[in-house]
């Protein structure tokens, strides 16, 4: 399976934060969750977005 992505922006933080974020708009906290997320976890929220949104 492909998935393209146009632009990937990494912006370093402190304090253990981990976000992704698309449009600007929250789709994981490590902070909220305590944990990080499994690269299939943040792909099938990318696809389910595109598909509803």
């Amino acid at each position: 399976m492909r998935h393209d992505v146009s632009k990937l922006d990494l912006i370093p933080s402190s304090g253990g934060v981990f976000e992704v974020k698309v449009n600007n708009q929250l789709i994981f906290s490590k902070f909220e969750t305590d944990q990080f997320p499994d690269h299939m976890e943040i792909i099938n929220t990318l696809q389910s977005r595109k598909q509803y949104g």
